[in-house]
């Protein structure tokens, strides 16, 4: 919640400077705050090492179910790589 709220507090202070808005969003603060808690390397690392067992992704980033799916969904889009949905 607190880097969600960061997210949003930088964006205010930029949009008020830049002659160009950042148009901010929901998602975009979520996915900020997800990038944060998860690095990418050693996130990923972590999920193929733990056959992406939810439990023990959750318990090692101490992160909620949405967090997980935003940061998931993210990069395996970014790599164009395939996935299946994740039922909860």
């Amino acid at each position: 919640t607190i880097l969600h709220e960061m997210f949003e507090i930088i964006i205010d202070i930029y949009n008020s400077k830049a002659k160009k808005e950042y148009e901010s969003s929901e998602y975009k603060a979520n996915l900020f705050a997800a990038s944060i808690l998860m690095p990418e390397d050693s996130f990923l690392e972590f999920c193929y090492r733990a056959d992406f067992d939810l439990q023990r992704v959750r318990e090692k980033f101490d992160c909620s179910m949405f967090s997980f799916l935003i940061r998931t969904h993210y990069l395996f889009q970014k790599r164009k790589g395939l996935y299946s949905g994740y039922l909860y």
